[in-house]
């Protein structure tokens, strides 16, 4: 893990730092478990971090997984890159999960997701991951979530989309309009 956090409550934000972790097994960029901000005036805002994470088993760069409390989050101007040369491992960039939760928690815009798995098709593999519904999002859209040679575009509660235009459907217009799937070429 470059950063982990676990059950703390109503952190105020995680701006601009760098999360670097290129491990052998799992590796995780910035791993944020069980912690909520239930107060819709003051979200935990994520933003202007980037992540680069790699490795040969699996990884996450961004995930946020705040439990089962409703938690306020924003999301914007987050670059991750993940890097593999395995096929045999899984692979989300950006993964959003809330198991409880009411209409318009989340702000997602502007973030840039490149997962490169250099082996080839892996079913494993997605640009980005959200296992919530649309309802959930506020706003959604202006992202760059770059797919590469994955199998999935990404994962919308319950929908595996193989295009951008099918994860425009699972968010449901307006959200995601102005979305695109363009490699931004990290070196």
């Amino acid at each position: 893990y470059a950063g982990y956090l676990t059950t703390c409550n109503n952190i105020i934000s995680i701006i601009g730092n760098k999360f670097d972790n290129h491990t052998a097994y799992q590796s995780y960029g910035l791993y944020i478990n069980a912690c909520i901000n239930s107060s819709s005036g003051s979200p935990v805002l994520i933003a202007n971090n980037f992540l680069s994470v790699g490795g040969y088993y699996g990884y996450y760069g961004l995930a946020y997984l705040p439990g089962a409390s409703t938690s306020y989050a924003n999301f914007y101007f987050n670059s991750i890159n993940y890097y593999s040369p395995s096929s045999s491992s899984w692979a989300y960039p950006f993964y959003l999960s809330a198991s409880s939760g009411v209409s318009n928690q989340f702000n997602v815009q502007n973030n840039v997701c490149a997962s490169n798995n250099t082996a080839g098709n892996s079913a494993g593999y997605y640009g980005v991951y959200f296992a919530c519904p649309n309802t959930y999002f506020a706003t959604l859209d202006y992202n760059d979530w770059y797919q590469g040679t994955n199998t999935y575009y990404g994962y919308f509660n319950g929908t595996y989309c193989s295009t951008l235009s099918a994860w425009q459907s699972a968010a449901g217009s307006p959200k995601e309009t102005h979305t695109i799937n363009k490699n931004p070429n990290w070196t």
